[in-house]
């Protein structure tokens, strides 16, 4: 019998899905965010320990497996930071703006610091050394976004606090990654141009992206509410997804920076008008 290439996936998928879902509520159980568990058993069934993407079931094409199952997490992430944005209140966002950039600044560059020394004193060069110390820069936004949500303190100042830091150490975290590539590329020597370049496409799009997704998708949705033919033609929830997918892309593309954050953009700008 000829071989389904979807089959395996099919597998995996239900695999993953049961053993995450076991997972979860097991770490609820013990009064910890379902997240916890879940990561715990990605790491069990991940190349770490039990590599399943390479047990005999899925030899066929392992490393297609493995792309698409990847493909499919970042979908989800997508739109986890989708929802995440439709649940935020812009306003509890801009009162903590200040101190929540302070912290994602330091956030992202204390760990460079205290990182450098380490790893130079343990016998590496500095190029190591600073891609060791911006590796632990980056902090993971949507574990933070699924934390806060789980817990219900998403709304809150705090929760608020706690998002948008994560969100400022994700985008300088990026800006560090970037200036890391062009020091240690280029033996030491700076391209002011280039780095100048990559700030500026962040700040355009996030500009950009940010007063479409102020004022131009309110206007959509209100648009849609109050003619149901259109709403009934089109779909709302189509809408919204289209909307999550295309500044997704747009952010990657144009932006330089996480299809998350302009997921989580798209979800700022679409919960306006549920306000």
């Amino acid at each position: 019998m000829e071989h389904n290439p979807v089959i395996p996936l099919f597998i995996a998928l239900a695999v993953i899905i049961i053993a995450a879902r076991i997972a979860g509520t097991t770490a609820r159980r013990m009064k910890q965010p379902r997240v916890l568990g879940e990561l715990l058993v990605g790491v069990l069934l991940g190349p770490t320990l039990l590599d399943m993407l390479h047990w005999s079931v899925f030899k066929h094409d392992p490393v297609l497996l493995e792309e698409t199952i990847h493909e499919l997490a970042e979908i989800g992430v997508l739109l986890l930071m989708f929802k995440v944005g439709l649940e935020v209140h812009i306003k509890q966002l801009l009162e903590v703006g200040v101190v929540a950039a302070i912290a994602g600044v330091i956030g992202a560059l204390l760990p460079v610091a205290m990182t450098m020394p380490l790893v130079m004193l343990a016998g590496e060069a500095w190029q190591p050394a600073l891609f060791t110390g911006v590796a632990l820069a980056a902090t993971s936004v949507s574990i933070s976004a699924q934390v806060l949500l789980e817990l219900g303190v998403l709304q809150t100042k705090e929760g608020n606090a706690l998002l948008a830091t994560a969100l400022v150490d994700d985008v300088v975290a990026i800006l560090l990654i970037s200036l890391t590539i062009a020091i240690t590329g280029t033996q030491g020597s700076v391209q002011v141009s280039e780095l100048v370049n990559i700030v500026l496409k962040m700040t355009v799009y996030l500009v950009v992206a940010s007063l479409i997704a102020w004022f131009i998708l309110p206007r959509i949705t209100y648009w849609m509410h109050t003619h149901p033919a259109n709403a009934e033609s089109f779909g709302i929830p189509a809408v919204a997804l289209a909307m999550a997918f295309a500044f997704g892309w747009s952010a990657e593309i144009f932006g330089g920076i996480a299809a998350i954050t302009g997921a989580f953009i798209a979800g700022v700008g679409l919960s306006r008008n549920s306000r």
